[in-house]
Order: structure tokens, then C-alpha cells, then sequence
């Protein structure tokens, strides 16, 4: 197909636009080597073939859906040496100019390529015919943050070693002005200045914040971001024509600083980063004519060589007379994960044509993390009656702890089983059962021996969820686990030649414990139906619908959880408030009733042989019936264009749009925040948590409801042509991303400031994001072995985010303390010259 690095460029800017991608980066297979400057194939540059698969052979070189594929690259002329091994190889360098160097964090966010000299990439292959074996090399970015190295070796149908090591920056600011020395250890201590200390210089917090600003001032900009370092080693083998053996070690490593919390609710601390994941896998495969075999066990221990934060805090915080000079907080824990898979597939010819496939696996994932105390302070506070005595010093050792390891183990279960049978020609039916199980171990009291209380302290001052006997605090973990049991049934007739209709039935059943409904199930049936029988078309449908429902709704399942349900607990009027935590109508998402529809269109059309065009349409539609959290319709569509077209040999082009809205509605109520308010100031307490009945912490004045609707568009254009000597390469990319987000309320009380009534509105302004992406490349051939690369790109990236409003003015707002005032908007032009030389 004609997908030019354009496309790709395309696709991740429309995934950034939509926002920040959450995961492992490091997780699963290696990716393609490749880093910013090398995005696509290493040596993208070199000659492309005409005579290898395209429009110019009769019939046309095109996909089982009708786009064209590329022209393929010309392969590398090669040499022979007295040994009899077959070599060719390449190296481009060059040197980095103009705005390479701009420190705009969203520019630099996952590439190294300031000015100056640069090692874009290099490669070799060799081979060996009379003894099969071969070798590769390839690499680039060297002396950057993002290398990338990978190498090959082996013997055809015997072994094959992989080798690779790259390096992935990922900086999250570049004006960052941390109020801390120590940055990038466990360790934050206040810098030294007039007007700040541990605790407060003084009690007027607006003094200390003016103090704050003054330091930030003063201070010099620092860049946070990590590095993710990884290598990876693995080994393919054939034992025997139908037994392989394969095996791979690879080693993550990210290290660096980011935003955290903490800091006793205060604003943004640095959270150090030191991660290494060591992830193993080993497996056996057996083939042959009727049957398949896999096993495959796994292991990833993941370790975070710095285990807390500690940090001390700039504003005053007291219990009584003692001072609150700062905070912990645990970090990430070391864990191991391992795995255990089977896989057995057979051919059943004499049954129907059929086939039979069978997957168990079992799983555990264990931490046994040192726990922390649960507080720092040492001293004697302010007594909390019948709870909390005011000392600290019963609470900042791992003595105040019920144990001194967290021995948190949850195992898992998967069962896989399917069958596949034929019983007429244009006839196939297909049969799953799947049953996936969690068991969750883990169980842990907050109990401290030495005072004989449940509770524990938070943000270490804040001693209210010591059990008092009179509130209710969550002293428990809670060991969420379940079963997952999926049956279906699909069928597949063969209308005419090279048309299929498809039907299929589908079955969930969720089975949860301290959930909000114990049993959640839901029904699917698809449609589908694929025609490649037209002369210069194809066309391929889906439709799918999907009924959710699920036992009685609790909207309180850890009521066990909460020391209310110990038997020295006292109900009080007091802690109405406390048992009544949640709106009793309110129904999380993904235990409410659904009613989904899917439908997918995809159409390619061959207006003549150099040529295709595609156009593809998807409509989801999720509606909620509840009143509260999602209600009414969740909608996405989208639409995609594309056009390829390949006029020769020697040019290129393509094009494509993409367009996505989507629209979620969601309610609330807040509330009143006093049984007294509620009305309910007798014992037993009778207030209700239902909304707008008598007595009810949640009466109809308290009503609120917010839309997002999110709307991106994404415009690609790739060209290539060879004008005989010079060779030009452009991409163009467009991305537009805006999120609205409005919001209505029965009155003033239901929103967190009353008073800010005024200025509140009925909408956030807009979260826009607006980004071009200019890339060309002029190579001009110097001699058959020698060629230079001009290169420009071109990148603008404009952003308004209302999160950060007014940061740019004081980071200090009005106690609340900011690293940095949020992403810039940027405008780059970096200019390259390249000589590539091929051996």
C-alpha cells in the first residue's frame, strides 16, 4: 500500500492530540529500530525498484482489499569477499542546524537532535549462500538520548540472535523551577532563602508565599524528563523440522524526575524515577501436518531502586503547638509478575473439516514491598477525642504497623477453548468458550499494637481516620476479584464468489466481589458482510449491538471495609456524613446499564489501475439510562479518506483526511456537607443519601451535569518523485484538536465555591491544540557510492490549556506551589546536510 511516513506521522499526531498516551512503552516485543529522525524503515533514502511489486505489472500489485502496494526498495548491490560472505552496508552523517536546539518541552518531548554533528543511522548485511548463514547490523542516533543499535545473526532454518539496545527521552518540561535541592533523589529539602523553612517561616502563609515566589524567581530553569534505556537479547532455534525453541531476556531501565503530588496538599513535589524491568520468556512450538503446540512461560520483575519521597513542606501546617515540617509518601513497590501459557490446535478433516484450539494459562502477581509508618512527625500534637492522643511517636515507626510487608499476591486463570467446523462448502461455523478468573490474596488491617487503634494517619497531620469509635474510616484493603465467562457462536457463508456474510452471537457474564452488583451480563450480535467481487471496489460492513444488565445495584458494597462495621462502633449524628459516602442513584460506568451499537463501513474504490481511493465511517453509540454519572448517548464517529497514487515509477503521492467527534454527558449532586443541614440532627441519624428525598444529604438544588465534546481532524500529504539525479522526499501533516467542555447547575450550592457564582459560567474554555509538521529531503547522488541529503523540517505547535491559566504571572497560587506554567507553544525550522556512503 502507498503509506508514506506522512501516515505515520499522522496517526500519532492524532493520538496526541486526543491526549497522552498511558502505558508501558517498554512492555511487550521490541519495536522497529527507528527513533525521530529515522521514523520509518533505517535507509528510507535509497533507490526504489520498478520492477518489484506495483502498478506497472499486469494485473496490478494491489492488497486482498484493492489499495495499491508501494514500489519496494532496490536491493543493495553487494560485494564478495575471499571467504565467500556477501556484503553491503551504509552510513549516513551529517550536521544539525538552525532551531534544532529550542528547548520546548512539547518539540523535544521523545527526540535528541539538537545542532550539531549527527550519525543519523548506518547498516550492513552480509551473508554467507554455500553455509546459509547471515548477519545485520543497523543502528543511528549515536551520542544522542536516542540511539537505537540492532543486530542479527544466524544460520537459515537453524538459529537466529537478536541483539538490540535503544534509548527513549521523554521530557515533560524544560522550565520547571523546583523550590527543592535534591532533585532526583528521595530526599527534597527547602533551598536556602529569606522567608523560607520547613514548616512555614511564619504563620502567615501569604508572607510565606510571597517569599516563594521570590525564590522561584531567583531561580534557574531545570528540565524534567526521563530516559527509558532498554536491551533485549533473544534466541529463535529449530530442534527438529517440527520442534522450535525460542527464548529472550531484555532489560528496561527509566530514569529521570516528573510532576508529583504530595506536599501536604501544598501543590507539586518531584518524584524521582529509577526503574528497571527484567523481562524473561522462554518457549517450545511443535508443528506439523494436523496438530500445534506451544508452551511459553514468563517472567517481569520490575524494581524501583528508590523506595519513598520525603519532602519538606514551605507552608504551616500545626496539630496544637507541634510544627509539621514535612511528608512522605511510598513510592512505586518492587514486584514480579510470571506466567505460565499453553496453546494446542489439531486439524479434524474427518469431522466436518473441522478444527479444534485449546489455551490454559496461569498467572500470579506478587509484591512484598517494606511498608512505611504512616507518618514522619515526631512529637506531641493535638488530641482528637476517643481517638487520636497527640503522639507522634506511636505512629512514625514500623511498630504502629499490623505487619511489616505488604504479601500482596493475586493469582489468575484463563481457559480458552474453540472450535471451527465446515459443514457445507460456502459454510463455517466457529464455537468459544473462554473463562478468565482473578484471586485476589491480599488483606491488610490498619491496626496499630501499639495503641491497640484501627486507622492509620494521612498527609502526616491529619489524625481523622484514627478510629475514634464514632467515625468511619476505611481500615481494611479490599480484595477486588472475579470471573469472566464469554460464550459465542459465528457463522460464515459464502454468498458468491469473493462475498461473506458473518454472524455472530456473544455472551458476558462478569461475575465481581465488592463490587457494586455482584453479576453484570451482556448480550452482542454482529453483522458483517465483505465483497471483493466488484471490478474496481470492495466493500466491507459491520454492525454490531450490545445489551449490558446486572444484578441489584449497592451503591455502598465495602461497607465490611469500614470500621462502622466493627461492634465497638457508635452511630452518631456526626458521622451521617461518613456511612452515606455515595449518591445512591449514581452508577459507575462500568457496572451500569448499556445499550451499545457499533456500525463500521469501509469502501475501496480503483478509479484506474495507478490509483485507489478509500473511505472509511465508524458510529458508536453507548446510551446510559441511569440519572447520574454517564447518562443519555456517548457518541463517536468518525471519518477517514485516502488516496494513493502512483502515476510511475518515479512518483509518488498521498493523501489523507481524518475527522473524529465524539460527545459524553455526565451528572452529579453535591452534598450539603452537615446532617444538621439535611435536617436529620436526631438519633438514630435518618438522612438519606437518595437524591432530593426528605432528609436527603443530596437534595435537588445540588444538581449538576458537565458535556465534553471533543472534536480532532488530521490532514496528511506525501509526495516522492525522482527527477533522474535528485530524488525528493515531502511529508506535510495537520493536526487540530479542540475539547470543549460545559457544564449547568440547579444552584449555587452545588458548586465547590458558592460564592464564586458569578464567575462561573457554563463552560471551561476551550482545550485546543493545533500542531503543522513540514518534512523535505533533496538527495542528490554524488557518485554510485557516495550521495547528499538536504533536509528541512518544519514544526509549529500552538496549545491552550485553562489549567494553567495565570501560572505564566505566579506559580505560587494563593498556597498551592507549581513547578512550571504548562506547555508553550513553539515554532521550529531545523535545517540538515547529510553524506550517505554506501560500501
Amino acid at each position: 500500500m502507498i503509506k508514506t511516513t506522512a501516515y505515520c506521522v499522522g496517526a500519532a499526531v492524532a493520538q496526541f492530540a486526543n491526549g497522552p498516551a498511558f502505558g508501558d512503552s517498554a512492555a511487550g516485543a521490541d519495536a522497529v529500530s527507528g527513533n525521530a529522525m529515522n521514523p520509518g524503515a533505517v535507509d528510507s533514502t535509497r533507490d526504489r525498484d520498478p520492477a518489484g511489486l506495483s502498478p506497472y505489472r499486469q494485473p496490478a500489485s494491489r492488497t486482498p482489499t484493492g489499495q495499491l502496494y508501494d514500489i519496494p526498495y532496490l536491493p543493495r548491490e553487494t560485494r564478495k569477499s575471499e571467504s565467500g560472505w556477501e556484503y553491503s552496508g551504509f552510513i549516513e552523517a551529517g550536521l544539525l542546524g538552525g532551531d534544532a536546539n529550542n528547548k520546548n518541552a512539547l518539540f523535544r518531548r521523545y527526540r535528541d537532535i539538537g545542532n550539531g554533528p549527527y550519525l543519523n543511522n548506518f547498516g550492513m548485511e552480509a551473508a554467507k549462500p554455500d553455509e546459509a548463514r547471515f548477519f545485520e547490523i543497523v543502528g543511528g542516533g549515536v551520542g544522542r538520548s536516542d540511539p537505537f543499535y540492532g543486530v542479527q545473526f544466524g544460520r537459515y532454518n537453524d538459529y537466529r540472535v537478536d541483539l538490540s539496545y535503544s534509548e527513549i527521552p521523554h521530557l515533560y518540561s524544560t522550565t520547571a523551577k523546583p523550590i527543592w535541592q535534591g532533585v532526583g533523589t528521595g530526599n527534597l529539602s527547602l533551598s536556602v532563602w529569606p522567608g523560607v523553612a520547613p514548616g512555614g517561616a511564619s504563620g502567615n502563609n501569604g508572607a510565606t508565599a510571597a517569599a516563594l515566589q521570590g525564590l522561584i524567581n531567583a531561580t534557574g530553569e531545570t528540565e524534567l524528563g526521563l530516559v527509558r534505556k532498554k536491551g533485549s537479547a533473544r534466541l529463535d532455534m529449530n530442534l527438529t523440522d517440527t520442534w522450535k525453541f525460542h527464548a529472550r531476556y531484555s532489560l528496561g531501565h527509566r530514569k529521570g524526575t516528573r510532576a508529583f503530588g504530595g506536599n501536604e496538599g501544598n501543590g507539586e513535589t518531584v518524584e524521582p524515577v529509577d526503574y528497571k524491568t527484567h523481562d524473561l520468556l522462554a518457549g517450545l512450538q511443535f508443528a506439523d501436518s494436523v496438530s500445534h503446540f506451544n508452551l511459553a512461560l514468563s517472567a517481569s520483575l520490575f524494581r524501583n531502586d528508590i523506595d519513598a519521597l520525603t519532602w519538606e513542606n514551605p507552608f504551616r501546617h500545626t496539630s496544637g503547638a507541634l510544627l509539621i515540617q514535612g511528608g512522605r509518601m511510598d513510592l512505586y513497590p518492587g514486584n514480579d509478575a510470571y506466567n505460565a501459557r499453553m496453546e494446542y490446535a489439531r486439524t479434524l478433516p474427518a469431522f466436518f473439516n473441522g478444527r479444534f484450539n485449546a489455551t490454559v494459562a496461569l498467572g500470579s502477581m506478587r509484591q512484598n514491598d517494606k511498608l512505611l509508618p504512616p507518618t514522619i512527625t515526631r512529637g506531641t500534637g493535638a488530641a482528637l477525642s476517643g481517638g487520636f492522643n497527640g503522639n507522634f511517636n506511636l505512629w512514625n515507626t514500623t511498630a504502629a504497623l499490623s505487619r511489616q510487608s505488604a504479601n500482596a499476591n493475586i493469582d489468575t486463570r484463563l481457559v480458552d477453548l474453540g472450535l471451527s467446523l465446515a459443514p457445507a462448502d460456502k459454510l463455517t461455523i466457529r464455537g468459544t468458550l473462554r473463562h478468565y478468573g482473578t484471586v485476589n490474596h491480599t488483606n491488610y488491617t490498619a491496626f496499630n499494637p501499639q495503641t491497640g487503634q484501627f486507622g492509620y494517619l494521612i498527609q502526616d497531620t491529619n489524625a481523622s481516620t484514627v478510629f475514634s469509635g464514632t467515625n468511619n474510616v476505611h481500615y481494611r484493603s479490599i480484595p477486588f476479584q472475579g470471573e469472566q465467562d464469554n460464550y459465542k457462536l459465528s457463522g460464515e457463508y459464502q454468498v458468491r464468489r469473493r462475498a461473506v456474510l458473518t454472524a455472530d452471537y456473544e455472551r458476558e457474564d462478569f461475575h465481581r466481589a465488592h463490587r457494586e452488583r455482584d453479576q453484570t451480563w451482556e448480550d452482542r450480535v454482529r453483522f458483517g458482510y465483505t465483497d471483493r467481487g466488484f471490478e474496481s471496489a470492495t466493500l466491507r460492513l459491520a454492525y454490531e449491538y450490545g445489551s449490558r444488565r446486572g444484578s441489584q445495584y449497592n451503591s455502598d458494597p465495602y461497607k465490611d471495609f469500614y470500621t462502622a462495621s466493627l461492634a465497638t462502633y457508635t452511630d452518631t449524628v456526626g458521622s451521617a456524613l461518613n456511612r452515606l459516602r455515595n449518591l445512591e442513584e449514581l452508577r459507575k460506568h462500568d457496572m451500569a446499564d448499556r445499550e451499545q451499537q457499533v456500525l463500521k463501513a469501509r469502501a475501496n474504490y480503483l478509479p484506474r489501475a495507478d490509483m485507489d481511493f478509500g473511505v472509511t465511517l465508524q458510529s458508536k453509540i453507548n446510551a446510559y439510562p441511569a440519572d447520574f454519572g454517564r447518562t443519555g448517548k456517548q457518541t463517536q464517529n468518525s471519518l477517514n479518506l485516502d488516496l494513493g497514487y502512483l502515476p510511475s515509477a518515479v512518483t509518488a503521492l498521498n493523501v489523507y483526511y481524518s475527522y473524529q467527534t465524539s460527545k459524553m454527558k455526565q451528572a452529579g449532586a453535591a452534598d450539603l456537607g452537615s446532617p444538621f443541614a439535611a435536617g436529620c440532627a436526631v438519633l438514630p441519624p435518618s438522612c438519606s443519601n437518595s437524591f432530593g428525598a426528605p432528609r436527603s444529604i443530596y437534595p435537588a438544588d445540588r444538581y449538576w451535569s458537565a458535556v465534553s465534546k471533543d472534536r480532532t481532524g488530521v490532514f496528511g500529504l506525501g509526495l516522492r518523485h525522482d527527477f533522474g539525479k535528485p530524488k525528493l522526499d515531502v511529508q506535510y501533516t495537520y493536526s487540530s484538536s479542540r475539547s470543549p467542555l460545559g457544564y449547568s447547575y440547579a444552584s449555587a450550592g452545588a458548586l465547590e465555591s458558592p460564592g464564586s457564582a458569578g464567575q462561573a459560567g457554563n463552560a471551561f474554555p476551550d482545550l485546543t491544540y493545533d500542531l503543522h509538521v513540514f518534512d523535505t529531503g533533496l538527495r542528490l547522488p554524488v557518485s554510485r557510492k557516495t550521495a547528499v541529503r538536504l533536509y528541512y523540517h518544519f514544526e509549529m505547535g500552538k496549545i491552550a490549556d485553562w489549567h494553567y491559566s495565570g501560572l505564566d504571572q505566579s506559580r505560587v497560587v494563593p498556597n498551592q506551589v507549581y513547578l512550571d506554567a504548562g506547555p508553550r507553544n513553539y515554532r521550529v525550522q531545523v535545517l540538515g546536510v547529510f553524506l550517505k556512503v554506501t560500501l
